[in-house]
């Protein structure tokens, strides 16, 4: 007769246990979401700087609103984390993923800062330039027909500055 299943046969008392498997931890959708968004803005960020140090600063309206539709995203993904009960992790699995994030972010956003704070410095550069040649190059006077020397034209840049 066959020794039933239940007491195990002679092969299953002499083999190793079975290995027990643990299952990674599953990230929180929500918190997926916010760190994907800060992962966006970085990147738009980094592209916006690459863009302004190329000099291509046309394209200055396309990065405000892409920066706006990021800075939407990671407002509901964190209104979602909130209303969740996600906060971001301090330790475990997805801290340092948090903390990459988060450092990646910071450091975008100063680079980006440095890149246009140079280009709105060059550009107050290059006015000032403008101004004090338009400045200087006003007429000392002018004469008439007759002569007589009347009042040279004062040119200025009112209203210029707020064109611009």
């Amino acid at each position: 007769m066959r020794k039933s299943a239940a007491r195990g046969s002679r092969r299953d008392r002499n083999e190793a246990p079975a290995t027990v498997v643990v299952k990674p931890e599953v990230i929180a959708p929500e918190l997926d979401r916010f760190l994907l968004a800060l992962d966006t803005l970085s990147s738009v960020l980094d592209e916006e700087t690459a863009t302004v140090r190329k000099g291509e600063a046309a394209t200055v309206d396309v990065f405000v609103q892409r920066k706006r539709e990021v800075e939407h995203e990671i407002r509901v993904a964190g209104n979602s984390m909130a209303e969740a009960g996600v906060t971001l992790p301090e330790q475990g699995p997805f801290a340092e993923r948090a903390q990459r994030s988060v450092d990646r972010l910071a450091e975008a956003a100063r680079q980006n800062g440095i890149a246009l704070t140079a280009a709105r410095d060059a550009v107050e550069h290059v006015m000032g330039a403008i101004r004090k040649a338009a400045a200087d190059a006003g007429s000392e006077g002018m004469y008439a027909r007759s002569g007589r020397q009347i009042e040279g034209i004062a040119r200025t840049m009112k209203g210029f500055d707020t064109r611009l």
